[in-house]
């Protein structure tokens, strides 16, 4: 036994009397994981339970409006050289948007020519200097008592993505889980640990995955296709600063299909970028704040809604400069029927002295009309 004979301090007293002065909650250094999954089940979509591995869903795309002129054409020639004819038919009316010029197709040549009649409005025939110059359909003039057209219709187009098992398990022992700890019960710790956790790693692939079927006949293993490789037409190479100008100009065929509302989600170099010129466009969307738990500013621009997100998980995953512009009206969360997102616990072996539960969902992303989407990447400041 220690004699002390001097006058005890906390320096020197027996360091198992102290009570530690332990705050009870646990601060997380990453409380916003899974901004995405988060809009996903709270988009109008809502969520989607499928009953097999593989879903699939319909499209429908419009007639093309507008083609472009492959050569030079003299003002009286009536073939012209075209990218594409595949959207009109006889009677159609066509426009040269440069020179002002109507015309009458005549007959369909080939899926890159055609022959019109020239001049056929107030505009006489024009020569055609340059190729690249836009030709716009502007609707049919059939004659008095003329037969009908061939009908010109799109088929229908299929989408799918597949189900992916996403699974993660926490453990203790039986002495663990009867240790009395500050933070409180370690099994719920470590519960809630995992949920997060695991969220986030659904979050990372709904992002990047890339769509894979492999595994074996008897195991096979699925990975579900993520934003990035669902989009393939509205993808934006900055390579340096990001302008406004720049940035509208990409946001012009951003909003071009799908809704008018969407949700950019972007890295931190991404939003400042935004911030340094778009301050005066900018205001806090509290109804998204509310709704997601995390800060939204809405960005006014000219073709509709812009709802801006921090992604902190495109900073800590290498894409500070990159963003994803999303329509939450084409996105859908979609899960096997009775393997949404859950807790099944104590999965041990009989006999262990320990206690194993795990987290599971067997999810995918379902994306509808691609064009209503958009990836940037590579902005530098």
């Amino acid at each position: 036994m220690t004699d002390l004979r001097y006058t005890s301090s906390v320096s020197n007293i027996n360091s198992d009397q102290k009570v530690v002065q332990m705050a009870e909650k646990v601060w997380d250094w990453e409380p916003q994981t899974a901004p995405f999954l988060k809009l996903l089940t709270l988009s109008s979509q809502g969520k989607k339970g499928v009953k097999g591995t593989h879903f699939y869903h319909l499209e429908q795309q419009r007639l093309a409006v507008s083609t472009t002129t492959t050569a030079t054409h003299t003002n009286s020639v009536t073939t012209l050289k075209l990218t594409s004819t595949d959207f009109l038919q006889p009677n159609d009316v066509i426009k040269n948007t440069t020179t002002d010029e109507n015309m009458l197709v005549a007959t369909i040549v080939s899926s890159n020519s055609i022959t019109v009649t020239r001049g056929w409005g107030e505009v006489s025939g024009t020569a055609m200097s340059a190729s690249g110059q836009t030709i716009i359909k502007l609707g049919p003039a059939y004659a008095d008592g003329a037969d009908k057209n061939t009908p010109l219709q799109r088929l229908l187009d299929t989408g799918y993505n597949v189900i992916q098992n996403f699974r993660k398990e926490c453990g203790l022992d039986w002495s663990t889980d009867a240790t009395k700890m500050y933070s409180g019960s370690e099994r719920e710790r470590l519960r809630k640990d995992t949920m997060i956790e695991l969220k986030r790693q659904m979050e990372q692939q709904f992002l990047f995955g890339q769509l894979k079927v492999g595994g074996t006949n008897n195991a096979p293993q699925r990975q579900t296709r993520g934003l990035k490789y669902f989009i393939s037409t509205n993808v934006h190479n900055i390579a340096g600063a990001l302008t406004e100008p720049t940035f509208l100009g990409h946001l012009e065929s951003d909003f071009a299909y799908g809704s008018s509302k969407k949700v950019l989600l972007g890295g931190a170099r991404f939003i400042t970028a935004i911030s340094t010129w778009g301050l005066n466009r900018m205001r806090a969307n509290e109804a998204m704040t509310k709704t997601l738990g995390i800060s939204v500013q809405g960005y006014r621009c000219p073709f509709g809604e812009l709802d801006i997100v921090w992604h902190q998980l495109l900073d800590r995953m290498g894409y500070s400069g990159s963003a994803f512009v999303v329509d939450p009206d084409c996105v859908q969360y979609t899960y096997q029927n009775g393997k949404d997102f859950q807790m099944r616990p104590n999965i041990q072996n009989p006999g262990e002295h320990k206690y194993i539960d795990e987290f599971y969902a067997y999810a995918g992303l379902d994306m509808m009309v691609e064009k209503a989407h958009a990836y940037f990447y590579g902005v530098t400041g």
